[in-house]
């Protein structure tokens, strides 16, 4: 194999292989016979992920070229890579071919040999299949970028170039000094190897030596092996083929904050924690990077600052662009009233992130900025503090009621009988003791509505009422999580990373907030997030591709960043949730 990577999944794919062939030598067992199907099930599951991340950067390829189309050179990778996809594909629907005949000739017999012995350890299907596997290798690894493009432009399929093009295009994308070694990438990207390296076998033939004497479920989960194997030297092109088209141009790199605090609802005395950091996309590519190192402040805006921040947020709503994207504001100068003396920069944590940490007393909303270049990224972080109260009943604690749970609530008119308690923005049922009542109010909208609570009831026969003015809020929206870490982590391991879903990503009130006394729940009903391999750019990806990228090498340091967080209140409002980003231990 000439410079492919094996990811640790197929590693292990590979080691549970020869383990298996290596036990049928002794025995064919129903154990080793199911352990293949296991091995076949994992596979076929693992290319699904694969499929998908081609496709998310064959997307990316087409909304750089529709954002650059006078850009001559995207159209060239697009050609280039469906070339090779070409040539991949064809060997994939050749093996899934053979496949089926072993499935047809084995008549559902999973411990079948013979079929396999026939058809591909001495039959024509077996030298095909080593011939073809070997004239795709021998193609990728000679391939020649010069002869490619050329090929393309003297097609005129896509139009006429000037003078030098392929000269000029060459130079920056094949050899040692190449702007991106396009070239070097696709003769590396090989995945698979046709030789016999065990010096005890009784053939030096691929096909004899893997094929001959394998049962049939055996064979053909070796088959399912090799069309991952061509799924991910696929994968490879289509990355090298992403990269090459951003390196033919300019992108725009959108930075945005995110905040991940320890907790939004704390006891006094308790310590307040915030992680912020800055997560980064690209409009066009859904990819970025930036080596500026980021500065974190927590302070109190000054009103220049203040009007700033308004007029991008303005700009936002009016859809129009802004330089340094949809959350940075350009700003000359100081944005807070704190001198730069007095409010220093934001200690950091191993990873480079600010931390902000404070002592919980009154709690509230705690602004504060980024600053990455000539850019600031104003953010908000805070939390509330849980005050005893001395009353009997929750309209005397707090005078408030959340929306989407039954508040209990005990009611008295003195001497007078309770006969009803009616509200105005929301439904009551009586509860289970004397005097209880359970109310049910709708959501506010936003920030919070003052109701009417009405109580009556009967006095010696004469009818009695008492009115009182209700607070209504919807819940503050918890933090979002991974749902197998706690609110502030910010570490994940591989193998959380490997069981990734759309599930994953959850919303849990604070145990000791209030919320968790309502025992109410927030559903997250959609998310985006971004994964940043060690020392690659970020990729925008899907649960299952967020799952894969666990068999990459680089997972380790790699960033999982979860934004455009969505969540369901109790009371059904939709709410936004802020940005979670996860390290990989």
């Amino acid at each position: 194999m000439a410079g492919g990577k094996i990811t640790p999944r197929q590693k292990m794919i590979n080691m549970m292989y020869l383990v298996l062939t290596a036990l049928l030598a002794l025995n064919v067992s129903a154990e080793i016979l199911n352990a293949f199907k296991l091995v076949k099930g994992s596979l076929e599951k693992t290319n699904i992920g694969i499929d998908e991340s081609i496709e998310s950067q064959k997307i990316s390829v087409t909304n750089l070229a529709e954002k650059n189309k006078n850009n001559q050179g995207i159209p060239i990778f697009q050609a280039l890579y469906a070339e090779l996809e070409a040539e991949i594909v064809a060997m994939e629907e050749f093996i899934a071919v053979i496949d089926g005949k072993i499935e047809k000739e084995a008549k559902g017999k999973d411990d079948d040999t013979e079929s396999t012995d026939r058809l591909l350890a001495e039959g024509k299907d077996g030298k095909d299949l080593e011939s073809n596997l070997k004239d795709l290798a021998d193609m990728i690894q000679g391939y020649s970028l010069e002869a490619r493009v050329s090929a393309i432009v003297a097609s005129g399929e896509l139009g006429s170039f000037p003078e030098g093009f392929v000269d000029q295009f060459v130079k920056k994308f094949a050899g040692e000094n190449a702007d991106y070694d396009y070239e070097g990438n696709i003769q590396g990207a090989l995945t698979y190897d046709l030789t016999v390296d065990n010096p005890e076998a009784e053939t030096k033939v691929w096909h004899e030596y893997n094929f001959h004497g394998v049962p049939a479920i055996g064979a053909r989960t070796i088959l399912t092996k090799l069309i991952t194997d061509l799924k991910n030297m696929k994968k490879a092109v289509s990355s090298f083929t992403l990269q090459g088209a951003k390196a033919s141009t300019t992108q725009k790199v959108f930075f945005y904050p995110v905040i991940a605090p320890n907790s939004t609802f704390l006891a006094p005395g308790d310590q307040f924690e915030a992680i912020i950091s800055l997560g980064a996309y690209d409009p066009d590519a859904a990819a970025a990077g930036g080596e500026t190192v980021p500065e974190y402040y927590v302070g109190t805006y000054t009103a220049e600052f203040a009007n700033a921040v308004a007029a991008l947020d303005s700009s936002n709503a009016s859809g129009e662009e802004s330089p340094g994207g949809p959350y940075a504001v350009s700003f000359e100068g100081w944005p807070f009233t704190q001198s730069a003396e007095v409010l220093t920069e934001l200690a950091k944590n191993a990873d480079g992130n600010g931390v902000y940490s404070e002592s919980a007393s009154s709690g509230g909303i705690k602004t504060g900025a980024v600053k990455r270049g000539n850019f600031w990224f104003p953010f908000e972080t805070g939390y509330s503090v849980q005050k005893p109260g001395g009353g009997s009943y929750l309209l005397e604690k707090m005078n408030v009621m959340f929306a989407g749970v039954g508040n209990p609530i005990t009611v008295s008119l003195g001497s007078a009988e309770v006969n009803n308690v009616s509200f105005t923005c929301g439904s009551v049922r009586r509860g289970s003791g004397d005097n209880s009542f359970i109310v049910n109010p709708g959501s506010p909208g936003s920030g919070e509505k003052v109701c009417q609570m009405t109580i009556k009831g009967t006095d010696k026969g004469e009818p009695v009422s008492e009115q009182f003015p209700i607070r209504v809020r919807d819940f503050p929206p918890p933090a979002a999580r991974h749902k197998s870490l706690r609110v502030g982590e910010t570490k994940m391991t591989r193998g959380q990373v490997c069981g990734f879903s759309s599930s994953s990503i959850v919303a849990t009130p604070d145990e000791n907030s209030l919320a968790a006394l309502f025992d109410v729940k927030f559903d997250v009903v959609s998310w985006d997030a971004t994964v940043t391999l060690r020392g690659e750019m970020p990729t925008k990806a899907s649960p299952n591709q967020i799952a894969s990228a666990c068999e990459e090498p680089t997972a380790v340091g790699a960033t999982i960043t979860v934004y455009n967080i969505k969540a369901r209140a109790p009371s059904g409002t939709i709410v936004d949730l802020a940005p979670v980003s996860y390290s990989v231990k």
